[in-house]
């Protein structure tokens, strides 16, 4: 079976003490954004079967009407996707996606099955779960609970997750030649002195034959607006999750 690539995303992460002049170098607080909620999910302290420490990613994205369950791995290894996954693209709620994240001089191999929640099931909305309910059980569906086991040799106990959350996320999607990308800020706020969460990413998706030429002229742009594009920041889930871990969230 040929390698499978979906696509190629193109990721330019912003150093945190940046994130506001870039923003309004882009010109973007004046810009009305599309939003959605995020909640990341994680095992409890004290469970062995650690997402972070597989190299593992889930979160919760919800808008009005909707809400999915991400799963992702990063870096995902072709010898564990298989040919069951390898040759999984769509079907019964779920959506596979294999692709490869450049950022600065990193390729990174990244599989991310999603998995549609019906809205109705108050556990999809954490602010509507009944009083005593753990949020973050039996999220994750039996599929990519598989997807866990087969891929990253992960098994949760009782598919029980914490809920990390709310984060606000605001995105703005600009055009600039033939690039197209697009600005994530995420934000979340903590009582106290803990400092708030307030970090952003620039994103294009693009094909595995264009991404040698868009990648550098997005480096181009985002130097042309104050980005330092050497600075290898972590991906926004990655970062978030470092966050919530520091401020006792």
């Amino acid at each position: 079976m040929a390698e499978r690539l979906d696509g190629v995303d193109l990721r330019i992460g912003i150093p945190d003490a940046d994130v506001a002049g870039v923003i309004a170098a882009f010109g973007l607080d004046t810009c009305e954004p599309s939003e959605r909620a995020i909640h990341l999910l994680e095992t409890p302290p004290g469970i062995p079967a650690r997402l972070t420490a597989a190299g593992a990613a889930a979160r919760l994205e919800c808008t009005p009407g909707r809400c999915e369950v991400v799963v992702q791995l990063r870096p995902a290894r072709r010898a564990r996707l298989g040919p069951r996954w390898a040759g999984f693209h769509s079907g019964q709620g779920h959506r596979l996606r294999i692709t490869e994240e450049w950022v600065a001089t990193q390729r990174v191999l990244v599989a991310a099955l999603t998995a549609s929640l019906d809205t109705g099931d108050p556990a999809a909305d954490p602010a509507r779960a009944p009083a005593g309910a753990e949020p973050g059980r039996g999220l994750l569906s039996a599929r990519q609970l598989d997807f866990l086991a087969d891929c990253a040799g992960l098994t949760l106990p009782q598919n029980r997750l914490m809920m990390i959350g709310p984060i606000r996320e605001r995105a703005w999607t600009l055009r600039h030649d033939e690039l197209r990308l697009r600005v994530r800020r995420w934000t979340a706020r903590r009582g106290g002195r803990t400092r708030d969460l307030d970090l952003a990413d620039l994103e294009a998706r693009t094909s595995p034959a264009d991404a040698p030429f868009l990648f550098p002229a997005l480096r181009a742009l985002a130097r042309q607006h104050l980005v330092d594009t050497e600075a290898e920041a972590s991906p926004l889930a990655v970062r978030a999750l470092v966050w919530a871990s520091a401020t006792g969230g």
